[in-house]
C-alpha cells in the first residue's frame, strides 16, 4: 500500500477521534450547566465544590486530548494489526472519558463515584497498553518501565483516597470529608494535579527535544590547473538515535562528510569517517 494512501487513513482516524472528543465536551458542558444552575440555587460552598469538582475532570480531559495528540505525532498510525488494536483502544478510552466527565459533572456525582473510579482505572491501563501497541509497531519491542509507572502510580492514588474516604465513614469523623461531594473533590485536586504534571512531562519528553549539533567547516581544495573546489566537511552528531552509513547496520556515533563544489562537476558529496 502506498505511503500517501497510509497517512491519509492515520489522518482521517484522528479527525474521528477529534469529533468523538468535541461530542463528550459537549455532553459534559450540558451536564455541568445543569449541576451549576442547581448548585447555585442551593448554597455557596455547594456551588463552590462543584465548580472546582468540574475543574478537575475537565483538566483531566484536556490533558488526555492533548497528549494524544503529541503522542500520534512520535507514533503515527499505519494499516497493520497493531495500529488496529490501537483504534480500538482509542474508542474504548473515549467511552470511559465520557463516563468519567458526564458522570463527574453531573448534579448527583456523588451516587456514581465508585462508577468514576473504576472507569479512571480502566481508562489507565488502556492507555498502557496503548503504549504497549505503539511501542510494538514503531520501535518493535516493548516500552521502558518509566512508560507504566507513572500510570500505575496514579491508579494506587486513586484507590487510595478511596479507602481514606472510607475510612472516614467507617469511623464517623470529619462528616462533611466523608461525604461523596468530598471525596470527589479530593479525587477532583488529584486528576487536576496529575493532568498539570502529566502534560508537562509529555512536553518536555517528545516536543522540546534537544537540538542535535551540527558542526562545518571551509577548505579550499586544490582540484587540478583549471578549477579549484570548495570542502565543506560537516559533522553530525546524533544522541538520540542511530548514525547511518550508506547500505551498512545502524551503529550510533557520528559521521564525517565532505562536499566539492566544482565549476564543471556540480556539487558531489563524499563519505570521509565514522567516529563511534
Amino acid at each position: 500500500m502506498q505511503p500517501e494512501i497510509i497517512q491519509a487513513v492515520g489522518e482521517r482516524w484522528v479527525w474521528i477521534l477529534d469529533i468523538v472528543f468535541g461530542s463528550i465536551i459537549g455532553f459534559g458542558f450540558q451536564r455541568l450547566e445543569e449541576g451549576l444552575r442547581l448548585t447555585a440555587k442551593s448554597s455557596v460552598s455547594a456551588f463552590m465544590k462543584h465548580l472546582f469538582t468540574a475543574a478537575g475532570f475537565l483538566g483531566f480531559v484536556i490533558y488526555d486530548i492533548g497528549v494524544y495528540h503529541i503522542l500520534i505525532k512520535n507514533f503515527p498510525y499505519d494499516v497493520s494489526r497493531l495500529s488496529a488494536a490501537r483504534y480500538v483502544l482509542d474508542l474504548i478510552m473515549a467511552f470511559l472519558l465520557m463516563v468519567i466527565l458526564v458522570r463527574g459533572l453531573s448534579i448527583d456525582a456523588g451516587k456514581h463515584a465508585f462508577e468514576i473510579l473504576i472507569a479512571l482505572t480502566l481508562w489507565h491501563v488502556a492507555a498502557m497498553c496503548w503504549h504497549v501497541a505503539a511501542s510494538m509497531q514503531i520501535n518493535g519491542s516493548m516500552p521502558e518501565v518509566h512508560t507504566f509507572s507513572p500510570h500505575v502510580a496514579f491508579i494506587i492514588t486513586y484507590w487510595s483516597t478511596f479507602a481514606l474516604w472510607c475510612f472516614l465513614i467507617v469511623e464517623g469523623r470529619h462528616r462533611r470529608l466523608a461525604e461523596p461531594t468530598g471525596f470527589l473533590v479530593w479525587l477532583a485536586a488529584s486528576l487536576l494535579l496529575i493532568s498539570i504534571w502529566r502534560s508537562h512531562q509529555m512536553i518536555q519528553k517528545f516536543v522540546n527535544e534537544p537540538v542535535h549539533a551540527l558542526e562545518a567547516s571551509f577548505s579550499i581544495v586544490p582540484a587540478g590547473p583549471s578549477r579549484s573546489d570548495i570542502s565543506l566537511r560537516l559533522s553530525s552528531s546524533l544522541p538520540q538515535g542511530p548514525a547511518y552509513c550508506g547500505n551498512h547496520d545502524a551503529v550510533p556515533g557520528v559521521n564525517f562528510h565532505r562536499l566539492l563544489v566544482a565549476p564543471d562537476t556540480g556539487l558531489q558529496g563524499e563519505f570521509l569517517a565514522f567516529k563511534q
